[in-house]
């Protein structure tokens, strides 16, 4: 069982919305996370930019992020930075699982 620790990068939260988390594929390559063929799968991902672009989603044993851990996680690797702009998305499937509200008026996450 491989454990990911993600190196520091600027995640959208705001004023985007997306279900899933996704990442750049690119930034996430020094982790050693790598597309699994096996156990995962290409799928479109919409709604940025009104565009359906190919990314690959896939499960993880564990994933880090500051001091969240969530294991058995399903994440997209896909190009963000380039196209976009940003390092990935925390999508619903983030926020649900670990149980967190977005606050809109101060423009935080928080756990309630």
């Amino acid at each position: 069982m491989k454990f990911y620790s993600l190196i520091k990068i600027n995640l959208s939260c705001f004023p985007m919305y997306c279900a899933t988390t996704i990442f750049d594929i690119d930034l996430i390559e020094p982790t050693g996370l790598t597309i699994d063929p096996i156990q995962g799968r290409a799928v479109r991902m919409y709604g940025i930019g009104g565009q359906s672009e190919l990314s690959f989603q896939q499960p993880v044993h564990s994933l880090n992020l500051n001091h969240h851990t969530l294991n058995d996680f399903v994440i997209q690797l896909g190009q963000t930075k380039e196209p976009y702009g940003f390092d990935g998305i925390l999508g619903a499937d983030f926020l649900s699982t670990l149980q967190l509200n977005i606050d809109f008026k101060d423009m935080v996450v928080r756990k309630p």
